[in-house]
């Protein structure tokens, strides 16, 4: 009997560990699955010497994915009505707001996937009926944005509904304060700039065919108005025309309106044509943002002005302080191309696009803090199998005979996902299997001869 037992001992020793999360969390493991979906927002989250990639999917599923096998490490399913609406990190947790009607926030443990805690954003404080129906409807229609703020004890702000900025505990979801934005029905605010203790939010208002921008600057401490007003020359072509900056000294605001122009945000009657600011001459060319993944406390952006991208960085406190870091003006007119980014000690900017060689792409990688270029490498992709890339997510790491080694998750037109590096493809998923409705599996006959059938023989 001892030695029976020992044995049992023995065996439950030697079982592997599994990772379980109770179905009163948020999300469930789900083992038997490989997918994810079409990445929507993925990060390379540095908090420990183990790399990993962190998806927030179309499918509304948020995974960590091993970027050396490709294999999932944990895989979380939110319900089908829960539409992921941002996704922002800062490496050991990920924050995501879901929802289309009811709107949640959730931080996530990029090590495990564990829910470390959950608020309702529609509801953070208890209310009556009548306050309830009092609260501003949330809508698919309008823009969420979340970041961190506050230091390495970050806590989590989020912008919703329209005109709701609410601050959150990062430990524990707690409520720290709750603003409602001013404005009447027509005003929509949908981006946020941070910048030390005073955070700003920016939006439109007036009619949708002559849209105006408004600046609400709030005291992060305490969560009031501190200051509310328009900024010069403020007529904007649409909400999708304006974006922010940020360095650790100021905030600035880029539009295209009746010209295009730049504001240092908190200084009501500064504006700066952006030709003069950003010493881009491309005509009457408007100012595109290029999404790099960054958030809008970062101080390196990309720009399209004409047919040159520029990479442009915020280094002091005037609109003519954003300078251009790095110009990409050798693509030829017409290529696609896309561009990823990451932020260590230093901003590493990829550009990618199609090459002359067939089947091929070439990688463009500049550090865009000194302006160096680090490398131009040719990578194997074939658009006709899989499609063009249409996004790509940036990862750099020191490497022994080389300044440093590269790796980019990147997305194609049919959705399925792969990892480039210098070497080529070091692994794909085909994603877009998740978009299959329904599979069935036919019993078809084994083939047999006709002679056979009929016994001619």
């Amino acid at each position: 009997m001892r030695f029976q037992a020992l044995l049992l001992v023995a065996a439950a020793v030697a079982l592997p560990a599994a990772k379980a999360l109770h179905k009163d969390q948020t999300g469930l493991f789900d083992w038997h699955k490989e997918l994810v979906g079409t990445p929507e927002f993925a990060v390379f989250p540095r908090h420990s010497k183990r790399a990993t990639i962190l998806v927030a999917s179309e499918k509304n599923v948020v995974a960590s994915i091993s970027p050396k096998s490709g294999n999932i490490v944990w895989r979380q399913v939110l319900d089908p009505e829960d539409d992921i609406r941002a996704f922002v990190h800062d490496g050991q947790y990920a924050l995501t707001v879901s929802g289309t009607t009811d709107l949640r926030a959730r931080l996530w443990h990029t090590g495990n996937g564990f829910v470390t805690w959950e608020h309702p954003l529609t509801a953070a404080i208890p209310l009556s009926l009548e306050e309830s129906a009092a609260l501003p409807t949330p809508s698919s229609n309008f823009p969420v944005q979340a970041a961190f703020f506050g230091g390495k004890a970050a806590d989590v702000l989020v912008l919703h509904s329209g005109k709701s900025l609410v601050a959150l505990n990062g430990d524990n979801g707690g409520l720290r304060w709750k603003v409602e934005l001013p404005g009447d029905e027509g005003t929509v605010f949908s981006r946020v700039a941070i910048v030390a203790q005073r955070i700003y939010a920016i939006g439109t208002e007036g009619a949708t065919s002559s849209p105006t921008l408004r600046v609400v600057a709030i005291d992060a401490q305490k969560g009031v108005v501190a200051d509310d007003y328009v900024p010069p020359h403020p007529a904007v072509r649409s909400i999708t025309e304006f974006f922010t900056t940020a360095n650790s000294e100021s905030a600035f605001l880029v539009w295209n309106g009746e010209g295009s122009w730049v504001h240092l945000l908190g200084k009501k009657e500064d504006a700066v044509s952006a030709s003069k600011a950003l010493n881009v001459h491309a005509g009457d060319a408007a100012i595109t943002a290029i999404s790099l993944e960054f958030e809008s406390t970062r101080p390196e952006f990309l720009v399209k002005a004409g047919e040159t991208s520029i990479v442009l960085r915020a280094s002091g406190t005037e609109s003519t302080s954003l300078k251009a870091a790095y110009s990409f003006d050798d693509i030829p007119t017409g290529q696609y191309s896309v561009f990823a980014s990451t932020y260590n000690d230093a901003v590493i900017v990829a550009r990618i696009h199609a090459s002359s060689i067939k089947d091929g792409l070439t990688v463009t990688v500049v550090d865009a803090t000194t302006g160096t270029l680090l490398g131009k490498y040719p990578v194997p992709h074939s658009p006709s199998t899989s499609g063009s890339i249409t996004k790509a997510y940036l990862d750099v790491y020191p490497r022994r005979n080389s300044p440093l080694g590269f790796r980019l998750y990147a997305v194609s037109t049919d959705g399925s996902t792969r990892l480039l590096k210098e070497e080529g493809v070091a692994w794909s998923r085909e994603e877009s299997l998740t978009n299959v409705a329904d599979a069935v599996f036919l019993d078809l006959p084994e083939p047999s001869l006709l002679s056979q059938e009929h016994d001619e023989l």
